[in-house]
């Protein structure tokens, strides 16, 4: 059973049949998202009825799919543990805080959702292989699920970044090549590579696709809370697929009618001070980025993201909010947790935590609020690139 049915432009609202070479809208050029016959599977009771078995895949009736389809690129992706954090809310004066734990994905980050549905989508594509330009898990998850499709990789890589992301990828079987993060330099880069080899885009022909995969994070966490939905959620912000995914997940489950206007949770996401390319085009400044990763969160850092009018527009629909945080708050509060609640989280999800401490300073979050913070990958990863292997006299 399968209820996609059509692609829809972004912007113009476009429609095109499914079966696509490209997904980019031929009208105007921006993305394409999966659209699905709700109102089929809103008849059929589909949330209630229609799947089994663990994972993201058992939403397979809700993702880009083919009907005839019967093979996925997946290793288990998915219903990751949410923990409660019973005396971190208890420091902040909360009923409950929960951590919804990517780092139990099969490759270590909640990007495996996004690229296990990627890999799958493209399978029938006659490109030899997949390109992705990334500081950081969205190259490792690219490596490592090229490698399960049998496909090459190859991984465009700020100057910086961490030897431990470059390692997995080459493990992997990626080329990965290093360079300046400046906009010209990767287009170059790029353009050098598509002639010796014919490459699908992760970050622009492949970001519809994973922003389905990305949905199944909200999806899932509707089945995994017996009390609901929390009334706030604090998400990683890089590239903006996760944020888009959630935004997309709430737009189906409300059309299902599994999720009504007033349960809908007030979504912050995070950003480092260093690259707050969203914050930035909200609030209609021209930051300056560094050319080279100069962040101990990797994953917070992408100047241009493709999502960037798409992700401003949700959040100036449903008024979410950008928190901006730096790495030294990062630093402490990756500490604090480790020792308080017994979580290495990676950057990123000790980044949630830091702007949640904010919000309550600041009283956005009140002491009736639910909260659930996303760690989005593992800490361990980090371990060595940020020092913690240096004596701590502490």
């Amino acid at each position: 059973m399968s209820y996609f049915f059509q692609y829809i432009c972004a912007h113009c609202e476009a429609t095109f049949d499914v079966y696509r070479s490209r997904f980019f809208c031929d009208e105007c050029g921006d993305i394409l998202l999966a659209d699905y016959d709700l109102y089929r599977a809103r008849n059929e009771d589909y949330l209630r009825r229609g799947y089994s078995g663990p994972g993201i895949w058992r939403y397979r009736a809700l993702l880009p799919i083919y009907a005839e389809q019967h093979a996925y690129v997946t290793q288990g992706e998915g219903f990751t543990p949410v923990y409660n954090l019973e005396k971190l809310a208890r420091e902040m004066a909360l009923p409950q805080v929960l951590l919804k734990n990517e780092a139990q994905n099969p490759g270590g980050s909640m990007k495996d959702r996004e690229m296990s549905v990627a890999l799958t989508g493209v399978a029938g594509l006659k490109e030899q292989g997949m390109y992705i330009e990334s500081s950081g898990t969205s190259a490792v998850a690219a490596s490592r699920y090229s490698a399960l499709a049998g496909k090459k990789c190859f991984a465009l890589m700020p100057r910086g970044v961490p030897m431990q992301f470059v390692g997995e990828c080459q493990t992997y079987g990626a080329m990965v090549k290093m360079t300046d993060w400046h906009r010209d330099t990767r287009k170059t880069v790029k353009k050098e590579v598509e002639k010796r080899t014919r490459l699908f885009n992760l970050n622009t022909e492949g970001i519809g696709l994973r922003i389905e995969g990305a949905k199944t994070l909200l999806y899932e966490l509707m089945d995994q809370l017996n009390t609901g939905l929390p009334r706030v959620m604090l998400l990683p912000l890089g590239e903006g697929v996760t944020l888009a995914g959630v935004w997309k997940a709430v737009l189906e489950l409300s059309r299902l009618g599994k999720l009504q206007k007033k349960d809908i949770p007030m979504i912050f996401g995070v950003q480092s001070d260093s690259c707050p390319s969203l914050d930035a085009a909200l609030r209609k400044y021209e930051p300056e980025y560094s050319t080279t990763l100069d962040t101990i969160a990797p994953d917070l850092y992408f100047p241009e993201p493709l999502l960037r009018e798409l992700l401003v527009r949700i959040i100036t629909e449903f008024k979410w909010e950008i928190i901006l945080i730096n790495d030294e708050e990062i630093l402490s509060t990756w500490k604090h947790i480790a020792r308080l609640e017994g979580f290495l989280l990676s950057p990123e999800g000790a980044a949630t935590i830091v702007a949640l401490e904010k919000l309550v300073k600041q009283g956005k979050i009140g002491e009736s609020d639910r909260v659930l913070v996303v760690n989005p990958s593992s800490g361990v990863r980090y371990i060595q690139s940020i020092g913690f292997l240096k004596e701590d006299k502490n």
